[in-house]
């Protein structure tokens, strides 16, 4: 699946892409974690829809930028519901973040 604002996705709001851009932190972080809340809840009905056997799970990947949407899903846990996190706490066995450095990185790091 593709995150949102991708071809063939659902786009972001005029006011999600304004924080993005240039929201704070805390408006950015809320952002965020609404997005890996929506994820959550997409991986959910996907595993219903699909029948997913338990036996083996899933394992979520991101790359570049899309490891951030990953890390979302598992800083959401907490904020869903009952049923999506029990859901997903069954399935999910692991993660795959490719190419973290670039999101990782601070305005800190040295080139």
């Amino acid at each position: 699946m593709n995150r949102r604002h991708y071809p063939g996705t659902t786009p972001f709001t005029p006011s999600e892409l304004h924080i993005f851009k240039s929201g704070t932190n805390p408006e950015k972080s809320k952002l965020l974690e609404q997005q890996g809340i929506e994820l959550a809840g997409l991986i959910h009905a996907l595993i219903k829809k699909c029948k997913l056997p338990q036996s083996g799970g899933i394992t979520l990947a991101g790359w570049s930028l899309g490891t951030s949407y990953m890390l979302s899903i598992a800083a959401a846990i907490n904020h869903l519901e009952p049923d999506v996190k029990t859901n997903l706490q069954k399935y999910v066995k692991g993660f795959i973040l490719w190419g973290t450095w670039c999101c990782l990185r601070s305005k800190h790091d040295s080139d």
